[in-house]
């Protein structure tokens, strides 16, 4: 699989508008260029990032593993990435999860407001 692929991949599901989807599991002392190598050509890819308990530390997308391939570079493990994020305000797994309820509920609530008036 190679990078030029991936980046054509996403104009194909745009074009498509649905692509099929495969999951991986990854320990967060794997690189993302272990991950990158592992990725489909013909799959959009879910990544979930296991510690060494293989309890789940974060989801991320086959686009954030690049962007951040291409911030960092491929040889950067999950655990240091993840690290690395929590001192600078990119992101963090607990914020993206917390944001998306947040913002669901309140989408939720303006819609059952307007079902009520």
């Amino acid at each position: 699989m190679n990078v030029k692929n991936l980046v054509y991949r996403g104009s194909r599901f745009k074009k498509k508008g649905i692509y099929p989807v495969r999951e991986l599991a990854v320990m967060e002392t794997k690189s993302l260029g272990d991950v990158i190598k592992s990725m489909d050509f013909d799959r959009f890819h879910i990544i979930y990032v296991l510690d060494e308990n293989m309890k789940l530390i974060d989801v991320v997308t086959e686009k954030e593993v690049l962007d951040y391939a291409i911030k960092y570079n491929t040889q950067i493990s999950f655990k240091d990435l993840f690290e690395d994020c929590k001192k600078t305000p990119l992101w963090s797994g607990v914020l993206r999860l917390w944001n998306f309820i947040l913002i669901f509920e309140v989408s939720w609530d303006f819609q059952g407001f307007f079902l009520w008036i």
